[in-house]
């Protein structure tokens, strides 16, 4: 019936004698047939050529019934790994299926031992670790009769660590590779389509020149102060200030380090790029003691905590970055969000500022 529409081939398989009714009784039941349906009869014809026929010894190879996306592996961590549920990688001219990271590394070094067995068994036999070569690190691949707790057996005696995250684990195959003479565009993994955040596809360099942009928008806009030049340089913490937080937290004639610098300012509202968060963060100085106290009674307000004993940080806001990735205008989108979350921050403040006064 070639590429006929569906109410067309509806029709054949209804009348009397029709020869393609054999395999598609489920159809003619159906009043339509979109992606779910196609993917639900894909199961359902396995399921019977399973039970018809013996498959041992037939290769599966490239066989994937769910929608999937193609990632050539690098040697840079890629966010859209964080959350993904890997369904099959391509490695020496095989495609395995695997369902998740643990089973991913699992799966590579056993095909490395088969290919390369003499490179695993000396990797094994040092205890590899591809991030520390020091004696006393902690070994990820090792020769033992049996395996530690949670680790799993790749070859006899090979023992190996899957307890990593998701772009860890894809890093540590790409670094053993790279120990057996492979490149790291020669892993391919086939990621599970729908389990994929839009938010993950989009490179920490980009993520960090939209926060950045938004921030220069709504500065020239007056809702935030934002002098790229005059401010703390890291794109970890993205750091601006704003007019009423500074009225609640004076500099005064006082400057305090700031990412390797002086800067004229005991606090900053900083926007941490790895989680999506804005956090309202001061220094901690004799001159800021009076502040962390009051913070601490606001503690359902936002907890207060040390970060290596040299500030605090206080109230956190939360950037729905999923929201801002699938936004029509993602740049307008963040820029709501950021100045809802600055407005929010701006209440606490005046909250602490309130309690200050009457004290």
């Amino acid at each position: 019936m070639s590429d006929e529409s569906f109410d067309v081939k509806l029709n054949v398989l209804k009348s009397s004698g029709s020869k393609f009714k054999i395999l598609n009784d489920d159809v003619i039941k159906l009043d339509r047939f979109t992606e779910d349906e196609i993917l639900k009869r894909e199961r359902h014809l396995e399921e019977i050529i399973k039970k018809r026929y013996h498959l041992d010894g037939v290769s599966i190879d490239g066989i994937r019934f769910e929608n999937t996306v193609e990632v050539i592996c690098t040697q840079e961590a890629d966010p859209i790994f964080i959350g993904s549920t890997p369904v099959a990688f391509k490695l020496i001219g095989r495609e395995i299926p695997v369902t998740s990271f643990a089973k991913l590394i699992i799966e590579v070094v056993k095909l490395l031992h088969a290919n390369y067995p003499e490179k695993i068994v000396e990797l094994a036999k040092k205890g590899y670790n591809p991030w520390n070569d020091a004696d006393d690190a902690k070994k990820c691949l090792y020769y033992q009769k049996q395996p530690d707790e949670k680790d799993m057996t790749v070859g006899e005696d090979i023992n190996i660590v899957t307890t990593f995250s998701a772009n860890d684990c894809v890093q540590f195959c790409v670094r053993i590779m790279k120990e057996c003479g492979l490149e790291a565009d020669q892993l391919l993994v086939y990621l599970k389509a729908d389990s994929i955040k839009k938010q993950n596809t989009i490179k920490k360099a980009d993520q960090i020149t939209m926060v950045r942009r938004a921030l220069k928008e709504l500065g020239d806009e007056g809702l935030i102060i934002y002098d790229r030049a005059t401010l703390p340089p890291s794109d970890s913490y993205i750091k601006f200030l704003d007019k009423t937080i500074d009225k609640v937290l004076p500099a005064g004639e006082v400057s305090t380090e700031w990412d390797g610098e002086n800067y004229r300012s005991i606090y900053y509202l900083e926007y941490m790029i790895q989680r999506h968060r804005i956090i309202l963060s001061f220094k901690r100085i004799p001159e800021t003691e009076k502040y962390a106290k009051v913070f601490r009674e606001f503690a359902a307000e936002g907890i207060v905590s040390k970060k290596e004993q040299t500030f605090w940080h206080t109230k956190k806001e939360r950037i729905d970055f999923e929201k801002v990735a699938g936004a029509p205008d993602s740049i307008i989108e963040l820029k709501t969000q950021i100045a809802e979350a600055v407005k929010n921050l701006e209440e606490f403040a005046l909250k602490v500022d309130q309690r200050l006064k009457s004290m």
